[in-house]
Protein backbone atom coordinates (compact mmCIF):
# COMPACT_ATOMS: atom_id res chain seq x y z
CA UNK A 1 0.00 0.00 0.00
CA UNK A 2 1.42 3.45 -0.84
CA UNK A 3 0.99 6.31 1.10
CA UNK A 4 -2.17 7.96 0.38
CA UNK A 5 -4.28 5.27 -0.69
CA UNK A 6 -7.18 4.37 1.56
CA UNK A 7 -7.27 0.97 3.03
CA UNK A 8 -10.31 -0.90 2.04
CA UNK A 9 -11.83 -3.25 4.86
CA UNK A 10 -12.80 -6.56 4.09
CA UNK A 11 -16.68 -6.98 4.55
CA UNK A 12 -17.60 -10.43 5.93
CA UNK A 13 -21.55 -11.49 5.50
CA UNK A 14 -22.61 -14.28 8.40
CA UNK A 15 -25.59 -16.51 8.04
CA UNK A 16 -28.06 -14.42 9.16
CA UNK A 17 -27.11 -11.16 6.86
CA UNK A 18 -27.06 -13.95 4.32
CA UNK A 19 -30.32 -15.17 4.88
CA UNK A 20 -31.96 -11.74 5.58
CA UNK A 21 -30.51 -10.75 1.86
CA UNK A 22 -31.55 -13.93 0.09
CA UNK A 23 -35.17 -13.05 1.80
CA UNK A 24 -34.54 -9.28 -0.02
CA UNK A 25 -34.34 -7.96 3.48
CA UNK A 26 -34.50 -3.67 2.19
CA UNK A 27 -32.44 -2.44 5.18
CA UNK A 28 -29.74 -5.49 3.99
CA UNK A 29 -29.80 -4.58 0.40
CA UNK A 30 -29.18 -1.11 1.21
CA UNK A 31 -26.61 -1.20 3.13
CA UNK A 32 -25.00 -4.17 0.64
CA UNK A 33 -25.43 -1.10 -2.24
CA UNK A 34 -23.08 0.84 -0.81
CA UNK A 35 -20.10 -1.66 -0.35
CA UNK A 36 -18.63 -2.30 -3.56
CA UNK A 37 -18.39 -6.83 -4.39
CA UNK A 38 -14.79 -6.92 -4.42
CA UNK A 39 -14.50 -7.13 -0.27
CA UNK A 40 -17.40 -8.84 0.78
CA UNK A 41 -16.90 -12.12 1.70
CA UNK A 42 -18.66 -15.34 3.46
CA UNK A 43 -16.44 -17.83 5.53
CA UNK A 44 -16.68 -21.69 5.44
CA UNK A 45 -18.11 -21.69 8.39
CA UNK A 46 -21.32 -19.42 6.76
CA UNK A 47 -21.10 -21.99 3.70
CA UNK A 48 -21.20 -24.86 5.80
CA UNK A 49 -24.34 -23.41 7.54
CA UNK A 50 -26.15 -22.32 4.14
CA UNK A 51 -25.49 -25.95 2.87
CA UNK A 52 -26.79 -27.88 6.56
CA UNK A 53 -30.11 -26.07 5.72
CA UNK A 54 -30.76 -26.63 2.26
CA UNK A 55 -30.15 -30.36 3.61
CA UNK A 56 -32.60 -30.14 6.17
CA UNK A 57 -35.11 -28.72 3.62
CA UNK A 58 -34.27 -31.35 1.29
CA UNK A 59 -35.19 -33.79 3.61
CA UNK A 60 -38.88 -32.05 4.40
CA UNK A 61 -39.77 -32.01 0.79
CA UNK A 62 -41.76 -35.55 1.05
CA UNK A 63 -43.56 -34.31 4.34
CA UNK A 64 -44.35 -31.27 2.24
CA UNK A 65 -45.62 -33.24 -0.54
CA UNK A 66 -47.69 -35.27 1.32
CA UNK A 67 -49.29 -31.96 3.86
CA UNK A 68 -49.91 -30.13 0.19
CA UNK A 69 -50.76 -32.37 -2.49
CA UNK A 70 -51.38 -35.55 -1.78
CA UNK A 71 -53.73 -35.25 1.47
CA UNK A 72 -55.74 -32.49 0.36
CA UNK A 73 -56.21 -33.70 -3.06
CA UNK A 74 -57.25 -37.07 -2.06
CA UNK A 75 -59.46 -35.36 0.51
CA UNK A 76 -61.15 -33.68 -2.15
CA UNK A 77 -61.52 -36.83 -4.21
CA UNK A 78 -63.10 -38.58 -0.87
CA UNK A 79 -65.83 -35.58 -0.36
CA UNK A 80 -66.66 -35.27 -3.97
CA UNK A 81 -67.40 -39.20 -4.13
CA UNK A 82 -69.47 -39.14 -1.20
CA UNK A 83 -71.85 -36.28 -2.74
CA UNK A 84 -71.77 -38.01 -6.11
CA UNK A 85 -73.63 -40.44 -4.67
CA UNK A 86 -75.54 -38.72 -2.44
CA UNK A 87 -76.74 -36.35 -6.13
CA UNK A 88 -76.62 -39.14 -8.64
CA UNK A 89 -79.03 -41.88 -6.24
CA UNK A 90 -81.55 -38.01 -5.92
CA UNK A 91 -80.59 -37.71 -9.81
CA UNK A 92 -82.17 -41.45 -10.61
CA UNK A 93 -85.10 -40.56 -8.32
CA UNK A 94 -85.90 -37.46 -10.03
CA UNK A 95 -85.64 -38.83 -13.33
CA UNK A 96 -88.17 -41.59 -12.53
CA UNK A 97 -90.26 -38.98 -11.41
CA UNK A 98 -90.71 -36.99 -14.09
CA UNK A 99 -90.80 -40.41 -16.34
CA UNK A 100 -93.67 -41.43 -14.31
CA UNK A 101 -95.42 -37.92 -14.57
CA UNK A 102 -94.89 -38.30 -18.25
CA UNK A 103 -96.92 -41.40 -18.20
CA UNK A 104 -99.61 -39.77 -15.76
CA UNK A 105 -102.10 -38.53 -18.21
CA UNK A 106 -103.68 -36.32 -15.17
CA UNK A 107 -100.37 -34.42 -14.22
CA UNK A 108 -100.04 -30.69 -15.53
CA UNK A 109 -98.02 -29.40 -17.03
CA UNK A 110 -96.37 -27.14 -14.72
CA UNK A 111 -95.66 -29.70 -12.45
CA UNK A 112 -94.18 -31.93 -15.33
CA UNK A 113 -91.87 -28.72 -15.86
CA UNK A 114 -90.76 -28.50 -12.23
CA UNK A 115 -89.88 -31.65 -11.91
CA UNK A 116 -87.98 -31.69 -15.25
CA UNK A 117 -86.22 -28.65 -13.65
CA UNK A 118 -85.29 -30.30 -10.05
CA UNK A 119 -83.60 -33.21 -12.48
CA UNK A 120 -81.97 -30.73 -14.30
CA UNK A 121 -80.31 -29.32 -11.00
CA UNK A 122 -79.62 -32.47 -9.52
CA UNK A 123 -77.64 -33.35 -13.24
CA UNK A 124 -75.59 -30.50 -12.58
CA UNK A 125 -74.63 -31.49 -9.08
CA UNK A 126 -73.37 -34.46 -10.14
CA UNK A 127 -71.72 -32.91 -12.58
CA UNK A 128 -70.23 -30.96 -10.22
CA UNK A 129 -69.61 -33.83 -7.98
CA UNK A 130 -67.82 -35.69 -10.94
CA UNK A 131 -65.64 -32.95 -11.59
CA UNK A 132 -64.56 -31.77 -8.25
CA UNK A 133 -63.54 -35.48 -7.79
CA UNK A 134 -61.22 -35.50 -11.00
CA UNK A 135 -59.61 -32.09 -9.75
CA UNK A 136 -58.53 -33.97 -6.73
CA UNK A 137 -57.30 -36.83 -8.11
CA UNK A 138 -55.17 -34.45 -10.28
CA UNK A 139 -53.95 -32.75 -7.30
CA UNK A 140 -53.35 -36.48 -5.92
CA UNK A 141 -51.24 -37.64 -8.57
CA UNK A 142 -49.38 -34.29 -9.00
CA UNK A 143 -48.16 -35.22 -5.51
CA UNK A 144 -47.44 -39.00 -5.70
CA UNK A 145 -45.55 -38.14 -9.05
CA UNK A 146 -43.48 -35.40 -7.10
CA UNK A 147 -43.01 -38.90 -4.57
CA UNK A 148 -41.60 -40.57 -6.65
CA UNK A 149 -39.13 -38.17 -8.72
CA UNK A 150 -38.10 -37.78 -4.99
CA UNK A 151 -37.26 -41.15 -4.35
CA UNK A 152 -35.73 -41.76 -8.05
CA UNK A 153 -33.02 -39.06 -7.46
CA UNK A 154 -31.86 -40.45 -3.97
Amino acid sequence: MQLGEEQKLMRLLDTDTLTHLHAGNINVVKQLNFVDDDIIAITIITKIEVLRGIKLIMKKRPGILLLTLVIPGFSVVLISLYFFVLDYSALIKAENYVEQLAKDKTANERSLQFAYHRALAHRINVFADATWGLLGGVITAIGIHGLVILKEKE
